[in-house]
């Protein structure tokens, strides 16, 4: 009967030996080698992420960098998507995928290394976050029990008020009437003699101007009339004279008005007191003629 049982048990445990190997056979079904076509697509991927990469779109590099490991099971895929992930300061999922890279088979001593390494400084990064420091509220103060006697006010000393001097005592302001200071040479303006210069120099003009004309009508009349063209250069010369005549008239009259332009800013020069002209009108009484009149003038 003993020897019964152990025959079971041993048939019995070479059912469950085939059936651990079986289930152990099962995973190594699933990691068969990928397909030539899933390898392109795997390559297509990387290069795709590469680019991704470049253009700083860390995140979506990190994302295709897992397609084409799913695709090729390659350990670098992984590798690759975890240091995306960390440039892209997605550091737990960085560091998740350095820890299973770890893990992978196939994976170099050189490599490890490596991930070690980056999983430190995550570590560090991570650790480098201080939360902010919380502030405790300010503890009350007990209150001070009430004394039964009222305490009496401390007398404040009174400062004593310095007396203000007479000299600082400010007059008030009185309005700036604007003087000019003893010595002081007034400004000068020689705007009139320009002007009296031009009245002089149109006079001067109007004077040669008058002479010309003299001059070609004296000619004009002592000109022989029996010649056949005296009577048209006779006009001629009179018409000329007759210009000069006109041509003067009008540099004198020029003349009188610059030279009263001239004697205005003479006589409003700065400096200079300005006198109101008055105007007057008076009746006069004449006692040769027996007549009266009106006289008028003007005073300064």
């Amino acid at each position: 009967m003993i020897s019964g049982m152990v025959a079971h048990l041993r048939w019995l445990s070479a059912w469950l030996c085939l059936l651990a190997a079986c289930l152990h056979a099962v995973p190594r079904l699933a990691e068969a080698a990928p397909s030539s076509s899933d390898l392109k697509v795997a390559q297509a991927k990387a290069v795709e992420a590469k680019a991704y990469y470049g253009r700083a779109l860390y995140k979506e590099a990190a994302d295709t960098f897992m397609e084409a490991y799913a695709l090729s099971q390659a350990p670098d895929m992984m590798y690759n998507a975890a240091r995306a992930y960390e440039m892209g300061k997605l550091l737990e999922r960085a560091r998740a995928l350095y820890e299973t890279y770890l893990g992978l088979p196939g994976v170099s001593d050189d490599g490890k290394k490596e991930a070690k390494a980056r999983i430190a400084a995550i570590v560090a990064q991570l650790d480098a976050k201080v939360e902010p420091a919380r502030t405790e509220p300010p503890k009350p103060e007990p209150a001070k029990p009430a004394s039964a006697k009222p305490e009496p006010p401390t007398p404040e000393p009174v400062r004593p008020t310095p007396a203000k001097p007479e000299s600082a005592k400010v007059a008030a302001p009185t309005q700036a009437t604007p003087t000019t200071a003893v010595g002081e040479p007034l400004p000068s303006s020689n705007a009139h003699w320009w002007w009296a210069g031009g009245a002089g120099l149109a006079l001067l003009l109007s004077l040669g101007m008058y002479n010309n004309g003299v001059a070609k009508a004296d000619a004009a009349n002592a000109m022989d009339f029996s010649k056949p063209d005296a009577v048209k250069n006779y006009n001629e010369a009179f018409d000329q004279a007759e210009a000069d005549r006109s041509a003067a008239v009008f540099m004198l009259a020029v003349g009188l008005g610059l030279g009263g332009w001239a004697a205005h800013k003479w006589m409003t020069r700065p400096g200079q007191p300005t006198k109101a002209v008055r105007w007057w009108v008076a009746p006069a009484w004449s006692a040769e003629t027996g007549a009266g009149a009106v006289t008028w003038g003007a005073a300064w």
